[in-house]
């Protein structure tokens, strides 16, 4: 999904709920006002920087495996053999 300042929140969280509690920690409340909205129009609302949002959003999607489930660590270190 192409993101950016446009976004609708509500076509965001459709396609990504896991975005939710990111979009929480900014203090951006997901409420009928807010769905509506763009991701740009509600962060100049609340005095925040768009960019670091979207940087955040594209942190946890980068977490995340093709499953849509958060990677888990196998246990091993850089450069270490796994066997």
């Amino acid at each position: 999904m192409h993101m950016d300042r446009n976004t609708v929140i509500a076509e965001l969280l459709s396609e990504l709920p896991q975005v939710t509690d990111t979009l929480g920690s900014y203090g951006i409340r997901v409420d009928d006002r807010s769905l509506h909205a763009t991701l740009g129009e509600v962060c100049r609302s609340l005095d925040i920087e768009v960019d670091d949002v979207l940087a955040d959003i594209a942190s946890v999607l980068d977490d995340d495996d093709d499953d849509g489930k958060p990677k888990v660590w196998d246990g091993s270190l850089p450069g270490e053999d796994t066997w």
